[in-house]
């Protein structure tokens, strides 16, 4: 009898951009299933296909980054996708295995990248069981040579294949580099893959072991600081800044967990002779402590900073400790290191006020008077005093419009009193106006003939370098 064959055009997902293209990547066992990738201009969205309810657009991982590269395989009961993507800064930015979760029964699909662990700069994972575990490959640095067989198992541990045989079964293969895991057994003993042999040429293999591939549940801390994973002890400088200046430099660090069990007992403290000069937030806000713990390839942001408050020039340095339930590290050491130089006689001013550190800029205003900071230190006023007798007065005086005021500091300051006839135009000038000569207590008077009409004066300070 005739037997009737049909196919389907996935078409493309449903958007408003015309530069698209839709490529597949994996089908489930049952056919009704397809995982996939839309190419539009640079962008790579990973969808879903399925022939009940078409198109649906995978979504960003759960522990960071973003999706933008090549889907490459779905698991044959249709639960697991993996393929590749961006990966959040904390594990360096770079190109990142991913694996979404439908769950059971199949619901929307949740994603979570899958790092190469540290040191890794690429990872790809190109086939997954029907319990999650996926196997593809990582790179250990630059270029294809450093690439490695790799398995993630489903609880998000990373295995670097070379590196398990050689210390669970003391197997190495001379001659070989095992790069690539395409295929993986359901009950995890036998694997096949690509290799690179001494004359650099690929040739496939696979490989039977006695016992599932497995791990120790260990957490293992990573502290990552400008996309660089760092060990113990590493210092992180801050650079130059004035001793009780107004704002702070700032740092951010990521601790990770790239362990196989959680990262839990989690504490900071700042430790050290210039420990004051130092503080530290979490993500979440300035009050909220360290997460009790961080689960494999979770992450959480540490923005720490630096503002010398008192004290003389000179390095200022102090110790960040993070406390953990880390077996090898358990409490990770980051040196911290800064330069206070001498405060300008203005910021010297306002610590002599009491005047808190963040309310010291320039255009700041401690006591809501409408005087910022630069205009109480340049007419001699108390930054936490409210006191108008300091701004300056105008007057009509025999034909003459003037402006009088204190000049409080003037090795600090320039004065300039000017002038204009229209506030509209923004045309001030101190071409006209006689500055005046200040008495011994720095009282000056400026002032422009006047006869009639309109006529304005302002005072203009700008504080020396």
């Amino acid at each position: 009898s005739a037997t009737t064959q049909t196919y389907t055009l996935l078409g493309n997902v449903p958007n408003t951009n015309s530069d698209r293209a839709t490529s597949t990547g994996g089908i489930s066992a049952d056919g009704t299933t397809v995982s996939g990738y839309e190419r539009i201009s640079l962008f790579n969205g990973p969808f879903l296909w399925t022939t009940t309810g078409g198109f649906t657009l995978l979504p960003q991982p759960a522990n960071g980054g973003a999706v933008s590269g090549d889907i490459r395989e779905i698991s044959p009961n249709a639960r697991f996708i993996v393929g590749q993507g961006t990966s959040a800064p904390a594990f360096g930015g770079g190109t990142t295995a991913m694996r979404w979760d439908r769950g059971s029964p199949a619901g929307a699909p949740v994603g979570f990248a899958l790092p190469g662990g540290p040191g890794a700069t690429y990872a790809d994972a190109r086939t997954v069981n029907n319990d999650g575990t996926a196997a593809g490959t990582v790179r250990l640095g630059g270029g294809f040579t450093n690439d490695r067989a790799a398995v993630w198992l489903p609880s998000g541990a990373l295995i670097n294949l070379p590196n398990y045989l050689a210390t669970t079964y003391g197997l190495t293969t001379p001659g070989y580099v095992l790069n690539q895991v395409t295929s993986i057994s359901d009950d995890l003993r036998t694997l096949a893959g690509t290799a690179t042999n001494s004359a650099n040429f690929s040739e496939g293999w696979i490989i039977t072991l006695p016992a599932p591939l497995s791990v120790a549940s260990v957490p293992n801390i990573v502290i990552n600081q400008g996309s660089v994973d760092r060990a113990s002890g590493v210092t992180v400088p801050f650079g130059s800044r004035q001793i009780g200046a107004s704002g702070y430099f700032e740092q951010t660090i990521y601790v990770r967990n790239d362990g196989t069990a959680p990262l839990s007992d989690l504490s900071a403290t700042i430790t050290g002779a210039n420990a004051a000069d130092f503080t530290y937030v979490v993500a979440s806000g300035p009050t909220d402590p360290l997460p009790a713990s961080l689960g494999l390839n979770e992450f959480t942001t540490l923005y720490v900073r630096y503002a010398p408050l008192s004290g003389t020039a000179g390095s200022r340095v102090a110790t960040l400790i993070i406390n953990s339930n880390d077996p090898d590290t358990a409490s990770f050491a980051i040196n911290l290191s800064g330069t206070a130089t001498a405060p300008t006689a203005f910021v010297a001013y306002l610590i002599a006020a009491n005047v808190p550190a963040n309310q010291r800029g320039a255009n700041d205003d401690p006591d809501a008077a409408g005087v910022s900071n630069l205009l109480e230190f340049a007419l001699g006023g108390v930054p936490l005093v409210p006191d108008s007798a300091i701004l300056p007065v105008a007057e009509l005086v025999a034909g003459n419009l003037t402006l009088t005021y204190t000049r409080a500091q003037p090795s600090a300051f320039t004065y300039s009193v000017q002038t204009t006839t229209d506030l509209t135009t923004n045309s001030w000038t101190a071409t006209g106006v006689t500055q005046g000569t200040p008495d011994v207590n720095g009282v000056t008077t400026a002032s422009i003939p006047y006869g009639a009409g309109s006529a304005f004066l302002r005072l203009r300070v700008t504080l020396n370098p």
